[in-house]
């Protein structure tokens, strides 16, 4: 789990190429060499990094507009859940 109070970033903002096509998004990591087909979710929260930093907090509430199939009551669960998957893969960090 990500600590809450940390404001979220991209690692490496230059090198993160984001794609969508036919309703499928992926990420193309130019300082790891990695593609990855995204989640709508990881997709939307990565969107959001693109903007500015943000926190846990931020984030959900920057997503809760989205058709999402996870409960409301849980989606701070997996944005941090995301958050930690996104961080694994070095595409964000905490700032």
């Amino acid at each position: 789990m990500t600590a809450t109070a940390s404001r979220w970033q991209l690692a490496a903002p230059d090198e993160l190429y984001v794609h969508v096509w036919d309703g499928e998004v992926a990420a193309y990591n130019g300082a790891t060499g990695d593609t990855h087909l995204l989640s709508p979710l990881a997709a939307a929260i990565l969107q959001s990094l693109q903007r500015a930093p943000a926190t846990l907090t931020e984030l959900v509430e920057q997503v809760t507009s989205l058709d999402s199939p996870y409960p409301a009551h849980e989606l701070r669960r997996y944005v941090d859940l995301v958050l930690g998957d996104l961080r694994k893969l070095g595409i964000v960090e905490p700032g």
